[in-house]
């Protein structure tokens, strides 16, 4: 079983490495709508796969000097999407273990968060400060 990879595409990108804008904003938008289904079948929450779309979109711009324009375009983008998928759930396994072990990450964690023993060790010493102190750090 042979796959087929579009020819166009890899020419849009070696267009695009030699300088051609219009060329490039062609292959941005042909190669999305196949982004999102890759990352769609793997994800199946579309804001979530939005914002890996959008990720991927940026990490090809950023590394398109590594394309091997005597390769295929297909497989040298699907890396880089399927790593950005497997990025997305690492972060989504922290962020679940930080939370199941009661610490909430920074951007969860507010005035009424359970911070544990660390706040009883931080307001303790607070109280050991000088007065003057104590009232510039509060």
């Amino acid at each position: 079983m042979s796959t087929a990879f579009d020819p166009e595409l890899r020419e849009w990108m070696k267009a695009a490495l030699a300088g051609d804008m219009a060329k490039y904003r062609r292959l941005l938008v042909a190669i999305r709508p196949r982004l999102q289904a890759l990352v769609m079948a793997r994800v199946r929450d579309a804001a979530h796969a939005d914002d890996i779309c959008q990720n991927v979109l940026q990490k090809i711009h950023v590394s398109r000097h590594t394309y091997d324009a005597t390769q295929p375009f297909e497989p040298w983008m699907f890396a880089i999407a399927r790593h950005a998928v497997v990025d997305h759930f690492n972060r989504e396994s922290r962020m679940v273990r930080l939370i199941d072990g009661g610490v909430a990450p920074p951007e969860v964690a507010g005035p009424s968060a359970d911070l544990g023993q660390g706040a009883v060790a931080v307001s303790a010493a607070i109280s050991r400060l000088p007065a003057d102190q104590r009232q510039a750090l509060l």
